[in-house]
């Protein structure tokens, strides 16, 4: 019995400490360099570790506007683009002002905090959920003998059918400011999940940098984009093991274990048996 149990036990270990990794581990990237011009950020945390929250951040890097700043920073130039950079900060936070948002504005950004809480179930109550709602996924489910995928296709905030009247007016004042183009403004989407990329895929067609950040327990996926490619759709697959399948090759091998067990007791005694009625012939 003793045998039995401490097979079962290591059985239990190993499945643990074995479960195959569905995908490649992403390599944790460097920090985005700041170079760019101006910058719309739109952060989107899905991890209870950092919070349930939406915001969304325009930056305007004034020193990129100039090859050597040192050279400019003490000019009129520097100082008239300067005003300028203040200006038109003020009026991207004065737009979401004007309809009850709390705007945070410094030197060379605007950072508007679209929505927060501290959880999932904050989140559920706010929308009115009561957790016997039918569900709303559109998540494909793949099953196999070992994993399940659910694959999600989510489309960016900056994709044209989600981008705001709001989001618009604070662009077209980057715009302005940048000579009425869109040369040198970037588009970054910053995704937070608590799921370790073991366990999830982010699939996209532009470029990602991905970072772990071990004091949260979180894990960020940054999608760079410009303005010909705002259209961007993002695949997330999600592999989570079928227990099933598990319990199974469970059930199955302390079965066959069991049963060897067992055999060999049942041998063992047989030989025994035989040993002591040789030995009382004798």
């Amino acid at each position: 019995m003793k045998k039995i149990i401490f097979v079962v036990f290591m059985l239990s270990f190993l499945m643990v400490i074995m479960f195959p990794s569905a995908f490649a581990s992403a390599e944790e990237q460097e920090v985005l360099p700041e170079t760019r011009k101006i910058t719309v950020e739109y952060l989107d945390s899905l991890s209870d570790t950092t919070g349930i929250t939406k915001s969304i951040r325009y930056t305007i890097n004034l020193a990129a506007y100039f090859s050597n700043v040192e050279d400019f920073e003490n000019s009129l130039e520097y100082w008239d683009r300067e005003k300028e950079v203040k200006e038109t900060l003020k009026e991207i936070a004065t737009l979401y002002e004007n309809i009850g948002y709390a705007p945070i504005v410094d030197s060379a950004s605007v950072t508007v905090v679209l929505s927060s809480f501290s959880n999932y179930t904050s989140l559920y109550i706010a929308n009115g959920r009561t957790g016997y709602d039918k569900s709303t996924s559109t998540a494909v489910k793949t099953s196999s003998f070992f994993y399940n995928k659910y694959t999600s296709v989510y489309k960016t905030p900056f994709y044209s059918e989600n981008v705001n009247s709001l989001m618009q007016n604070a662009i077209s004042e980057l715009k302005k400011f940048n000579g009425d183009s869109a040369d040198g403004i970037e588009y970054l989407y910053v995704y937070i999940t608590k799921y370790r990329p073991s366990h999830i895929q982010i699939q996209s067609n532009v470029d990602s940098i991905y970072v772990n950040d071990t004091a949260t327990r979180s894990y960020s996926y940054t999608f760079q984009m410009t303005e010909d490619n705002l259209d961007t759709e993002i695949t997330l697959i999600q592999t989570v093991p079928n227990t099933t399948g598990w319990y199974l090759i469970l059930i199955i091998s302390i079965t066959v274990i069991s049963a060897i067990v067992a055999a060999l007791m049942i041998l063992k005694r047989r030989r025994l048996l035989n040993t002591q009625g040789e030995s009382k012939h004798d």
